[in-house]
């Protein structure tokens, strides 16, 4: 009896602990649920927008919500992606004699930020599509002259700049996928390696190193082949990527010499031949010389002993113009740390004004860290007049409420934000009421709440400019932390006004060539038509978390369909975290709601 009476306390002790289990798995798979419906509903309506680069984006973006998933419909959605982002390059191109400087021609934020998207998920398929999406302009640039002969046809001058940053992506990519891929890793940088050199080049060969040291001095010593037959110059532009890969092997093999470990071997006979090129590079072109710096002293001396005269007499010559005056020379030792302050100010009247700008500052800043925030308020005060005094004390009180708050120092604070101009007061209280919640959310809940009440006072809940907007929203991004219901509140109060700003946004920047607006449609790639008015659309994911429904019926509001698709995935990435890091293969998946296939009208 006793053993069933112990039994049933045991059952009843864990009854609550149970069923809170069942209610947070509940939760989740309603939460999943919800979260599948949304994208559902973005996927729904993205096939109606107008512009295919709006699509694009859209699309990876929600293939990245749910990849977790369903990888197989993700990697779907991204080819879509990519073929909607061919389609803008297309439409590009067509209208290139009216807009040239279309950033879709030459793979600019448009494709890149797809493109990153893809390869935080798949690697190897940013790097198929990375080719796949290449504009005309980029595959003539990674052609360089081969094609032109003796005649110029890089009117922009620009084709280097594109050809290394489309080099640093692929690299950048191969990186990626070697992470996700830790079986396949070795294979994947010899890939790399022999695409060509870019900025994670010394990198990825020390990486072949730790896996296949055998590999890696055959691809170090083809690697150095290459910049023994590439330039330092290109189009009048220094060739970054060869002058420091160059100096990375240099310095790396030098660096060996003396003891340090060796994981890549490379050949010395090779190596002396780099340098000296490095050398040569350095004494007959001055263009690129700035891009070498001082190490070329101790290379020339561990590889070419008979130039060292002549690296010297160079760095010398090249020193000697940016050689500091008698003035500058004095000016740097008064500012040093060990300087009195009532030094600085005896000697700061015998410099020019821009110095002595500096002088007062520095002073002033060493007595707040003291603490003695009213000697360095009283410098600013008595040595700068007009609105450079006005606009010098109202940078030093920033920084003092600032500092008083994270001092805990409040009631202080308060009084030297209440002398602020009401913009910086605004901020200023706002910032005080989150540090003030953070430090005891149960205790000083209140006082926050009197400190964002006190800086709403000084907003408009139905503003007229972008200035008014953008204060309201500080206070509505501090109850966002507080109070949501509060904030939402407010922010629904705004969106006859946003709806009405864009709309007229629309058909004005629409009647403008080459704006951000094209078919009567934002492009949502050249910026957040919120961000024009001073309000933060960031903020809606932080009201999803709070109350979901609420903040859908939100969105829904909006009348520009773009806005509305674009928030929805703002608050799908908001509901669930996102890994993005993990090996594509071996990952655990759960299905939880089947998603209808995108279907593109055009």
């Amino acid at each position: 009896m006793l053993t069933a009476r112990t039994f049933a306390l045991i059952v009843i002790c864990l009854l609550p602990a149970l069923q809170f289990a069942q209610k947070s798995e509940t939760d989740e798979k309603e939460r999943a649920q919800k979260r599948a419906q949304i994208i559902e509903q973005a996927l729904a309506d993205i096939p109606n927008l107008k512009l295919p680069e709006n699509r694009a984006l859209f699309l990876s973006e929600a293939a990245n919500a749910i990849w977790q998933e369903d990888q197989k419909r993700a990697r779907s959605l991204f080819q879509n992606a990519a073929d909607e982002l061919i389609a803008a390059q297309q439409f590009a191109e067509s209208k290139r004699s009216t807009n040239p400087y279309n950033e879709l021609l030459s793979g600019g934020n448009t494709r890149q930020r797809i493109l990153n998207i893809v390869a935080s998920r798949d690697a190897e398929l940013a790097l198929e599509l990375l080719v796949k999406t290449r504009p005309a302009a980029i595959q003539r640039a990674l052609m360089g002259s081969a094609l032109k002969g003796n005649k110029i046809g890089n009117y922009y001058q620009n084709d280097t700049s594109l050809a290394q940053n489309e080099s640093y992506m692929e690299q950048n990519f191969y990186r990626q996928a070697a992470e996700q891929n830790p079986e396949r890793a070795a294979k994947i940088l010899k890939d790399s390696l022999s695409k060509g050199l870019s900025n994670e080049t010394f990198n990825q060969l020390s990486r072949l190193a730790e896996k296949d040291a055998a590999a890696a001095a055959e691809i170090g010593g083809a690697v150095v082949d290459k910049l023994l037959r590439a330039n330092y110059m290109s189009d009048g532009q220094p060739l970054y990527i060869n002058i420091q890969l160059t100096q990375a092997i240099l310095s790396y093999n030098m660096s060996t010499q003396q003891g340090q470990e060796n994981r890549i071997k490379f050949d010395d006979a090779q190596v002396r031949d780099l340098a000296t090129k490095l050398i040569d590079g350095y004494l007959s072109d001055r263009r690129i010389a700035p891009y070498i710096g001082g190490s070329i002293e101790s290379i020339a001396q561990k590889y070419s002993p008979s130039s060292v005269d002549a690296v010297k007499r160079t760095v010398k010559e090249m020193t000697r113009t940016n050689e500091p005056s008698q003035t500058d020379v004095a000016y740097q030792k008064l500012l040093q740390p060990d300087t009195p302050v009532e030094q600085m100010l005896a000697a700061a009247s015998k410099f020019p004004a821009d110095n002595r700008r500096q002088i007062y500052e520095s002073a002033s800043n060493r007595l707040m860290n003291q603490g003695n925030w009213q000697a360095a308020r009283a410098i600013l005060d008595e040595n700068f007049t007009d609105e450079a005094r006005e606009q010098m004390l109202n940078n030093f009180d920033q920084q003092n409420a600032y500092n008083l708050i994270n001092q805990g120092k409040f009631s202080d604070a308060e009084r030297v934000i209440d002398g602020l101009p009401e913009q910086n007061r605004v901020s200023a209280l706002v910032n005080m009421a989150n540090t003030v919640y953070g430090r005891d959310p149960k205790e000083n809940r209140s006082y926050a709440m009197a400190l964002l009440a006190k800086a709403g006072q000084m907003t408009n809940e139905r503003p007229e400019n972008n200035n008014e907007m953008s204060m309201l929203m500080q206070v509505i991004g501090g109850y966002s932390n507080i109070e949501p219901a509060e904030a939402i509140r407010i922010f629904e109060g705004l969106v006859p006004k946003i709806n009405e700003l864009t709309e007229a946004a629309a058909i004005v920047n629409g009647f403008q060539q080459n704006s951000n607006v094209r078919e009567g449609e934002f492009i949502m790639t050249q910026g957040d038509p919120f961000n024009n008015y001073g309000a933060n659309s960031s903020m809606i994911g932080s009201f999803a978390k709070y109350d979901l429904g609420r903040t859908e019926r939100l969105i829904d509001s909006f009348t520009r369909q773009e806005m509305r698709i674009s928030l929805r995935l703002q608050i799908v990435s908001n509901l669930e975290g996102q890994v993005t890091s993990l090996p594509i293969e071996g990952r655990n998946f759960r299905s939880i709601v089947t998603l209808s296939r995108y279907r593109s009208d055009k």
